[in-house]
């Protein structure tokens, strides 16, 4: 039976797609061209390297493994940065690893900095068969490269035309972070944070409009929290609102509120004098 590497077929129905990529995948040695080899037990240790594009939070981290010959100890997956130290491991047992090479995915949930060298390392204790891992001699991945150990981890021999297949994904930067430096600042409203001790709901656009609402609420005296409707000034209670301005519309509606509730303070205090008179 001849085996080929690739081959075209003809879709009856629809059209070829591509490969769907996460939105936050940072680093990749891509998908094609890629063979497999077994000899990760005991002493025998692989690792690849990479350097993430962006500081942030590496949110995922994949490889290709598979197992052979039934090995008696977890595959272990260490993350190390570039002084050597373990940032996160993960220990799969060979019962929940195929035969055939699979994609397993670890989620570190580490800071990474953009620039700065990590590795993902691949062993066993294994005395008996081995683990499996996808590897291509063309140089596909220029930011990082493999290299593979026979003392244990002792010591590393770099291949620099070949590369493992794997991928990294780090988080994007959240637009909202600007907003949430400010979050419970007296009398300001900032994205995702009420003030305490004077309002200001959160706004997804912050900025001036949000801030102008936040002080509002803040000189009216009404408690942290999310936007609600003005309370009644109560004539034994005297005059008082609480306005609480978040959105853009919110900021309009307090300021229209806290003018509303001035001129009714001044038309009863008006009312007072001339009825004590």
């Amino acid at each position: 039976i001849d085996c080929v590497a690739t081959f075209d077929a003809q879709l009856e129905i629809g059209s070829s797609g591509a490969y769907l990529r996460s939105p936050s995948e940072d680093q990749s040695s891509g998908f094609d061209g890629f063979r497999h080899y077994c000899d990760i037990a005991s002493n025998v240790q692989r690792q690849q390297t990479f350097i993430p594009s962006r500081s942030s939070t590496l949110t995922a981290l994949s490889v290709t493994a598979f197992q052979s010959g039934h090995p008696n100890a977890p595959l272990q997956i260490d993350l190390l940065d570039e002084t050597g130290v373990v940032l996160a491991t993960e220990s799969r047992e060979s019962a929940s690893i195929a035969w055939a090479p699979q994609v397993l995915t670890l989620t570190p949930r580490v800071s990474v900095s953009a620039g700065h060298a990590y590795t993902v390392r691949l062993h066993s204790a294994t005395t008996q068969g081995c683990y499996g891992f996808e590897y291509n001699d063309s140089n596909v991945y220029a930011g990082g490269r493999e290299s593979y150990s026979v003392d244990a981890g002792m010591t590393f021999t770099a291949e620099p035309l070949r590369d493992l297949k794997f991928s990294a994904e780090v988080r994007l930067p959240s637009s909202g972070a600007a907003g949430e430096a400010n979050a419970g600042a007296p009398g300001a409203a900032g994205i995702g944070g009420a003030a305490p001790g004077g309002g200001g709901g959160a706004s997804a656009l912050g900025g001036a409009r949000a801030e102008t609402g936040g002080a509002l609420a803040a000189l009216a005296g009404d408690g942290g929290g999310p936007p609600r409707a003005p309370r009644r000034a109560s004539a034994d209670k005297g005059c008082g609102c609480g306005v609480a301005g978040g959105s853009p519309s919110g900021s309009r509606a307090a300021t229209g509120a806290l003018l509303g509730v001035g001129l009714a303070c001044r038309r009863r205090r008006a009312r007072g004098s001339r009825t004590r008179v």
